[in-house]
């Protein structure tokens, strides 16, 4: 699938993206990370109390994909950098690259780099925070082809698309404010 096709049908998709949101666009990459870290550890252990399958670690890559590459397309503050040209050549390599992988490490590997990204973005370095997403973005790409023949990605994903961004948009609370919420009760 053409990365340019799939960026756009994202952006499409969020239209509430802005750079107020990026934090909490990389705490929701972290949840995508925990989800597909939940689906190996059932997958491959002796206790499998959640039923997961192949099919479930799949689904939960391309989630992590499509909030990796909606953080990374989302403008930075104070800034004019957009998303970097890395991004295509990354998410191009993973898609041509047929080396095994190992999963363990791969899961690690993504959450380091958004990890990074965090720092680099607090820092207000975009050029490293972008690094960070591509790299980011190839790991699950190569994880997710690893999984299932590449044509199942174009229709997964856009079943996802129409899943996750068919709803009405949520305005984000701070937590001063949820707190008062409760404290009023």
């Amino acid at each position: 699938m053409d990365f340019n096709y799939i960026v756009s049908l994202i952006d499409e998709a969020n239209k509430t993206r802005n750079e107020t949101s990026i934090t909490r666009r990389l705490l929701k990459v972290k949840e995508e990370i925990g989800e597909i870290s939940e689906a190996y550890l059932g997958i491959s252990g002796n206790n499998n109390y959640k039923n997961k399958t192949i099919d479930d670690l799949y689904e939960e890559c391309v989630d992590t994909i499509i909030v990796l590459i909606d953080t990374a397309i989302t403008p930075c503050p104070d800034c004019s950098y957009t998303a970097s040209a890395l991004i295509p050549i990354f998410f191009n390599d993973a898609y041509y690259n047929k080396e095994p992988i190992n999963t363990e490490e791969s899961i690690f590997n993504m959450s380091k780099n958004v990890i990074g990204a965090y720092e680099y973005i607090s820092k207000k370095n975009y050029m490293s925070f972008h690094g960070s997403m591509s790299r980011a973005i190839q790991i699950a790409t190569k994880l997710a082809y690893s999984l299932k023949p590449h044509e199942k990605f174009d229709e997964v994903l856009k079943m996802k698309l129409q899943k996750w961004y068919n709803t009405k948009p949520v305005e984000h609370k701070t937590f001063k404010e949820i707190k008062e919420q409760y404290e009023d009760r």
